[in-house]
């Protein structure tokens, strides 16, 4: 005897439409990784106020020389034994470019990885002093950054000097800010009508923020207040309301904008940019002259400096960026630098002029 309700569920299940098979997730496959110590050096960052000598400490040729693969650390890396591990390793540089003092900073992994490091790095390391404005070696501090990983590929060597990361730059303070700040893209924001040309731009009150859209702590911060609390927050809260693509900058420090807001309308209106680039100090002709004249051509090609250029365009400061290969030949060009101002100071986005540095600039390029 047939059974009309198994029917129908029958029947319904052959006209139901074919469900699409899941699809399968293939299991993992543990890939075979290989050691890899990428290792890396720079002069410890100065803080605001420290003295900069004319040229900092430099490494004489690779520091992968410094950790050879017959170091004990590097041993242990590669038998997997200490798979992973970072450390900092601090080293005080005398004027005779020996290394006075060592210490560990942040050590990360295996205990074994670090033991007796400091001695072997300090027997190891081949350091350029640095030297001051008259070309005296001085005391610096240099920092062997190391990092051991496991690798897709196999490295030989083990060891591989990778590239610094650069030093984040100080967080706000100054006003304009003197690093590009205008670096993520702006999809809305409550712009001023005319912008930096407008007869409102110098409007009062004013306020200048460093906004993070990212950070959940402190998105607004008020570098350059306007002397009106309740005018501060709502440029904070103006700001919030914005859209912001910051997605492409990997370091927290990058993901931050500096926006400039004026009263106009009753509500705060944002100005862009902050700062145009065009505005950076600009050498004098006869301070280019001087620095090709001082220089052979070689060195000249080389040499890079960083110069402080004050509001008023004297040069308040010379270092030293990328050396010419010589202490005679940074000591001159620095020399003829501080003695051919003025420059022309950076401007704001009114043409007011400001104190900033012209860094890494290159006197071959503008050489007549």
């Amino acid at each position: 005897m047939r059974r009309p309700g198994l029917c129908i569920l029958l029947g319904a299940a052959l006209l139901a439409p074919a469900t699409a098979t899941p699809a399968l997730t293939p299991p993992a496959v543990d890939q075979k990784t290989y050691p890899l110590v990428a290792v890396y050096g720079y002069p410890v960052y100065l803080a605001a106020g420290e003295a900069r000598p004319l040229r900092r400490a430099t490494a004489v040729g690779p520091v992968s020389d410094w950790l050879p693969d017959s170091d004990p650390m590097v041993v242990l890396a590669a038998a997997g034994t200490a798979a992973s591990g970072n450390v900092a390793v601090k080293l005080t540089i005398e004027p005779t470019g020996r290394v006075s003092a060592c210490e560990l900073q942040r050590p990360y992994g295996d205990a074994a990885l670090f033991e007796g490091l400091c001695d072997r790095i300090s027997a190891r390391a081949r350091v350029k002093p640095a030297i001051d404005d008259a070309g005296a070696a001085v005391t610096d501090r240099f920092i062997l950054s190391i990092n051991v990983v496991r690798s897709l590929t196999p490295q030989t060597p083990l060891v591989v000097v990778s590239a610094p990361s650069p030093a984040p730059p100080p967080p706000g303070g100054q006003w304009p800010p003197s690093w590009d700040s205008q670096v993520a893209t702006v999809a809305k924001l409550d712009l001023l009508p005319g912008g930096p040309t407008s007869a409102a731009a110098r409007a009062e009150p004013w306020a200048g923020i460093e906004y993070s859209p990212e950070d959940p702590r402190q998105a607004c911060r008020i570098v350059k207040s306007s002397g009106d609390a309740a005018f501060d927050a709502r440029a904070c809260k103006a700001a919030a309301k914005g859209r912001y693509d910051v997605s492409r900058f990997e370091r927290p420090w990058q993901r931050r904008m500096q926006l400039h807001f004026v009263l106009f309308d009753g509500k705060p209106r944002a100005l862009l940019p902050v700062q145009k680039w065009s505005g950076r100090p600009v050498a004098s002709e006869a301070a280019r002259t001087a620095v090709a004249a001082a220089l052979s051509a070689d060195s000249l090609a080389r040499v890079r400096l960083n110069v402080m250029v004050e509001a008023s365009g004297a040069v308040s400061a010379c270092t030293i960026e990328t050396t010419s290969g010589a202490d005679a030949g940074d000591v001159a060009a620095c020399a003829a630098v501080r003695a051919n101002g003025p420059f022309a100071p950076a401007t704001d986005i009114f043409g007011r002029p400001f104190k900033a540095q012209l860094y890494d600039w290159s006197p071959a390029r503008e050489a007549p």
